[in-house]
Parts: C-alpha cells; structure tokens; sequence
C-alpha cells in the first residue's frame, strides 16, 4: 500500500466525517508497528487501521473484522489504552499550511493528529499534558523507490480546498464511467423515467404491428359473422386499441413528469418509507408510537409488559434506549435494516423517552444533563427467570443528552 500523500488524506477525512458522535471501544496491535482502532456507533462499527511501518506508512478506515493483539504491549498502544479508550469523536478538522493536518479530536480534549508534510509524516497522540510524536520518513528515500509524494501531488501544496475537491473528483475510485459520487436525487429518479419511457415505446413499436395484424383478421371475420358473433368480436377490437391507448397515455404522463423534474427539481417524488416488515403481533402492541421521520418510528413501552412485547417485536439491528439508572420506559428506534439514524434522531428519540419515563412528582427541568443507554435490540437479551420488564444489556453506548421538552405526534 502506497504512503498517505495530500489527496488521500482528504479523501480519509471524508470517509471518517462519519464516524463523528462515535465511540473509541478497544484498541489492538496485531503486530509492533500495526494498530487497530475499533469506533462503534449506535449500530455498527468501523476500523481505523494505523501502520507505523517507516518505509510505508499509511492510515485507513474500513469495515469492522475481528483482530488480535500480541502478548507485548508497546507504548503507543499502552497511551492509546490509557487515554482513548470509551472516549467519544467529538470532531474531525483538517487544516492545509503549514502542513496538511488532520485532526481527531475526542472527548476531553484527546487527539489523534496525521501530519502530512514534502519530507514525511507525524503521528501525533496527545492527551491534556502528555502526547507522543512518532516522525514516519524513510531512511532513503530512494529506498525501494518508495517516494512519500509523487509529481503530480506535490503540485498540490499550495492549492486551496476548492482545487483540491476539484482533483478528488477526477481521482476518485471506479475510473472513467465510474457513477458519480452523491448524485442528486432528481437526477436519479430522472433517468429512473426516462429508462421507463423507452421500454415503453419499445414494447409499444413491437406490438403495434402485430395488432394490427390482428385486428385486420378480426374485421375480416366480421364481414362473415352475424349476430352474437359479431359482437364478440368488435369487443375483442376493442380491448386490443385500449391496451395500446393505455400505453399511450402512460408514456405521456411520464414525459410531463420528466418535464416537470427538469423545471422544478423540488418536484421529485419523494422515496417511500423503507419501514422493516411488520412482524405478528404488532398490530396489538399497546404502548406508544411516534414518528420521528419518514423512515424511522419510535416504539416505547410504558410497563413492565409492554417493555417486553418491545423485546419480542424488535429487530436485532434496531436501537434499544433507556435512561441509566432511572426507572422508566424502554424505547425501540425502528428503521431499514441497512442504515444508521442520524445523531439528531437519536437525541429526538431518547427525549420522548425521558418525556415518557418521568415522574409526575418530580418532572425532570429544562437542560438537565440525563445519561442513556443505547445498544442495538441484538445486545439486550432477557434472562430465565427475569421479573418482567428486566433485560440484560451488552456492548452498549452512553450518551449524555440535554432534556428539552418538546411536542410530539402519536401514530
């Protein structure tokens, strides 16, 4: 794998933008020079793979897999133990001069530091007071023919991040004929139409004669029929001219809609709710629904029973919410199966939750700070013998959100 130079390092801080609001779970050195940081969100989990090798440094972000550390601890995984671990990504900056820097900055003020400079590349770790540097450079550069930044790229240093997004875009994974990256939506529902207007006229170039054709025959045998005959036959010359004139008129509202779309964008069709299936039972759950967006509902069981029907009617890959160390109500995030809710999703959720859990004796006020646990529904399992409405929660996330009172719609 080639040495991290200008472009890649804007392209990983696009990669990891969304790993922002996730959680630093464990740390693993599968060898000496190699780290491996696991971040977890609320459903899913990513790598974040650190190569210290000093010919060929590199940093990557990919799919979470399972890894393991050797028996030798060494000082950077030791620090990156000590200080990192459970700490939330607060924010993700990248800077251009002096050097290009990108920075990962966690909760409490942690940061993890990739300086990209003409002669090398720094890794930096720091933690309040204490921060380790690690100069990656190669002891000959024409070693290998290894070569930190290429011609092309080190004509890079002095642009601005305009040009740079500009240079990304003719760089970017799949070549030329390679669909483009975040195409807007008219534009896809744009050529879904227009793939839907020629199959039909496709279909209607390859019938039209054979219905002809067939209606020939038919008034063919008409002039030798009588009666009811005669009758059954015009009705047959019927159906065949409205199934063309449906056609007819379904390509016609297509193209007004394609028409439409090129004016106005806006006025697009909307997707539909990619809501999972409805399992059995759910029609009698009794507890409370509301919708947070198109995609996403929240279901909150109120008692002990209710908490459980949630458990039974969930989805393994939905979010399970519940304030810590509170008694309270149980809360289900459903939505599609392959995608994350957003942060704002999650904190709308978890308020109705508080809302819904409160007591009427003591209400929770304004801005107060409540801890939730958030894990997804296939970590929280009941146990034999469990009084109902207890659950046992594994791998879960905390997350501190501010009450707000806030008005919300029941299904």
């Amino acid at each position: 794998m080639l040495p991290l130079n200008y472009l890649d390092l804007y392209r990983l801080a696009e990669e990891l933008q969304q790993l922002v609001g996730w959680q630093l779970q464990a740390v693993f050195n599968p060898n000496l020079l190699r780290y491996v940081l696991e971040i977890r969100g609320l459903a899913q989990s990513r790598n974040l793979f650190i190569d210290l090798t000093p010919a060929k440094p590199f940093i990557v972000s990919t799919s979470f897999t399972k890894t393991k550390s050797l028996g030798k601890k060494t000082p950077v995984f030791n620090f990156l133990k000590a200080h990192f671990l459970n700490l939330r990504l607060e924010t993700l900056e990248i800077a251009q001069k002096p050097n290009r820097t990108l920075r990962m900055i966690f909760t409490g003020g942690a940061e993890i530091i990739f300086k990209c400079f003409p002669h090398g590349q720094h890794l930096i770790l720091r933690a309040s007071d204490k921060f380790i540097n690690l100069p990656l450079r190669p002891k000959n550069k024409e070693e290998e023919g290894v070569t930190f930044i290429s011609p092309e790229v080190s004509k890079l240093w002095d642009m601005n991040d305009d040009l740079i997004s500009e240079a990304l875009k003719g760089t970017s994974q799949g070549g030329a004929g390679a669909e483009p990256v975040g195409e807007p939506y008219h534009l896809k529902i744009l050529k879904k139409l227009e793939k839907a207007v020629a199959a039909i006229e496709k279909g209607m170039a390859e019938q039209k004669p054979l219905d002809l054709e067939r209606i020939e025959v038919l008034e063919k045998r008409a002039t030798e029929s009588q009666g009811e005959e005669i009758q059954g036959i015009f009705e047959e010359i019927k159906r065949i001219k409205r199934k063309s004139s449906v056609s007819e008129t379904r390509r016609q509202g297509l193209l007004i809609q394609i028409e439409k779309i090129k004016i106005e964008p806006n006025s697009a069709p909307t997707p539909k709710a990619n809501l999972p299936k409805p399992k059995k039972g759910e029609a009698a759950f009794s507890g409370t629904r509301v919708r947070i967006s198109e995609n996403w509902e929240l279901w909150v069981g109120r008692n002990a029973w209710q908490n459980d029907d949630l458990l039974r009617l969930g989805s393994s890959h939905e979010l399970w919410l519940h304030l810590r160390d509170y008694p309270g109500a149980h809360g289900i995030l459903r939505g599609p199966k392959k995608a994350e809710p957003t942060p704002t999703q999650v904190e709308l959720a978890a308020r109705i939750v508080a809302i819904l859990s409160q007591s009427k004796k003591k209400p929770f006020s304004e801005g107060e700070k409540l801890d939730f646990i958030i894990a997804p529904k296939k970590f929280v399992r009941k146990r034999k013998g469990d009084a109902p409405g207890r659950v046992t929660v594994e791998r879960e996330v905390v997350r501190r959100i501010a009450f707000k009172s806030i008005k919300f719609e029941v299904i």
